[in-house]
Order: structure tokens, then C-alpha cells, then sequence
């Protein structure tokens, strides 16, 4: 299988013109970031190989790595060869080629790759699409961001003080991060591993979640609904955006009072 996903990355990177490359490391700057974390050392190292990298830019990346910072040593990687030429950025996906069975963020990636083929540039057209807003509706999503900003930025919670009945929080301090987890069978056939090695384990199971699994933005749970149902919302409005912008943008109130949001 790893034979099959290197030919088909191999020739489809062969038949990407320049421009087309840049495309796609511009497209999946963000993901790539994430998925070479662990192996930054690797595509630094064959790209100083290929004199596409100098000495003190390799190791700049990797004293970052060494340092306990592979977020910060992969992002200023894709910096660098972003920078620089066409050449940098083949060699790179080259070395995601030869890395990626290490590397299972990255193998996703490119899997993705392979599965849509001649395809990929038309997807991301697509997606480029989907996540642009159109001009006359910026304004609006402008207003409706910030008086949700607004609405939410503090938290306020009753408590069982004397002196302090409500204490009011920034709601930036209880935000969760959003993390994909493991099946509960998984969980369950290492649990005895667990019990036994404690923090080893914690620790070991936190490194393996990080190579493996990707952090979910919330502009990506939210962009091509937002934007869809904000479309529909000035369209059935036949009086204008007015309808939409005014009071609270994207909220309006039901017969019972109440405010309902997009």
C-alpha cells in the first residue's frame, strides 16, 4: 500500500508545474504544519542535502525542535521554503514521500492527494469558494462577529459567596480545545498499560495523540455553514440587509421574546 501511495504522490508531484505546487502547499500550509511535527528534523535535514537550505537555517528549525517547540520548528520550516523557490518546495513534498510512513497526519494528507487525483486543483478551487464571503456581505459578517464577540466574551457564574454572588469570567479562560479521541475499545485494550507505567504511559499516549491526530479550528466547523445560512437569511429578506444588520446581526427575536441565532 505505502508502495502504491509513493508512485501515485511521486507522479502526480512529476505533473505539477510550479505554479500548481505552490497552490498546494499554500492549500495545506496549515495541516502540513501539524502533520511534520515529529519528523521536522528529517525534511530539514534533505533540504540543507539539496543546498535549498543554509546551515543556520537548518538548525535554527531544529534547536526549536530539540527544545521541545516542533510547532513553532515546523511552522518557520514551511515559512522558509515558502520563501524560497520552486525547488525547495518539490524537493519538500519529496521528503514527505520518503517520511510519510512515520508520519500518519502526513500519509493522510497524502492519501487525500491520491484519492482525488487529477481532481485536487478543482477541490480547491472549491473550498477557496466556499470559504470566501461575498463583498456585499462582508459588512454583515463583520457586525454579526462582533456582537457575538461582544454578547460572549465574559461568563458570568452564580456563586455560593457571601460577598460574591456572581463572578464574572473571560469566557477565553474556560474555552475547551477541541480534541478527537480514541474509540472506547481502543481505550479499554490499553487500559491495563495505563494502570501499570501511570505518567510514563500519560506521557507516551500524549506524544502518540499528537502525531497522529489533528486539532479541529473552530473556523473549520463553522465557515461554509456560517456563510450558507447567511446567504439564505439576506436572500428572504427582500427589504435588503437592513433586515439582517439590524439590532443584533444574524439574531432575531421569536414570538416568545426570545432570540434565535443563524
Amino acid at each position: 500500500m505505502d508502495t502504491d501511495l509513493n508512485s501515485a504522490i511521486s507522479a502526480f508531484l512529476s505533473n505539477c508545474e510550479d505554479h500548481q505546487l505552490f497552490r498546494l502547499t499554500r492549500f495545506y500550509k496549515e495541516r502540513l504544519e501539524q502533520a511534520i511535527e515529529e519528523g521536522v528534523e528529517g525534511v530539514g535535514f534533505m533540504l540543507m542535502g539539496e543546498d535549498h537550505f543554509t546551515g543556520p537555517e537548518y538548525h535554527s528549525v531544529t534547536d526549536l525542535a530539540e527544545k521541545g517547540k516542533r510547532a513553532g520548528a515546523s511552522k518557520l520550516l514551511l515559512d522558509l521554503v515558502m520563501e524560497k523557490g520552486s525547488g525547495a518546495r518539490r524537493v519538500m513534498w519529496e521528503s514527505f514521500v520518503k517520511l510519510h510512513h512515520h508520519l500518519p497526519k502526513l500519509s493522510r494528507i497524502l492519501k487525500e492527494i491520491r484519492e482525488r487525483g487529477d481532481g485536487q486543483f478543482a477541490y480547491m478551487d472549491t473550498e477557496r469558494g466556499l470559504s470566501e464571503v461575498p463583498a456585499h456581505l462582508k459588512d454583515v459578517r463583520r457586525k454579526h462577529k462582533e456582537t457575538l464577540r461582544t454578547q460572549t466574551e465574559t461568563l458570568r457564574v452564580n456563586t455560593i459567596l457571601m460577598r460574591e454572588k456572581v463572578k464574572v469570567l473571560q469566557l477565553v479562560d474556560r474555552y475547551a480545545e477541541l480534541t478527537v479521541i480514541s474509540t472506547v475499545r481502543d481505550r479499554r485494550l490499553v487500559e491495563h498499560e495505563m494502570l501499570a507505567r501511570g505518567r510514563d504511559h500519560e506521557q507516551w499516549r500524549e506524544k502518540d495523540l499528537r502525531g497522529k491526530l489533528e486539532k479541529i479550528r473552530t473556523d473549520q466547523l463553522f465557515k461554509k455553514s456560517f456563510v450558507q445560512k447567511l446567504k439564505r437569511s439576506v436572500f428572504r429578506n427582500k427589504s435588503g440587509m437592513s433586515a439582517a444588520v439590524a439590532g443584533v446581526p444574524g439574531i432575531g427575536e421569536n414570538n416568545n421574546g426570545t432570540k434565535d441565532c443563524l
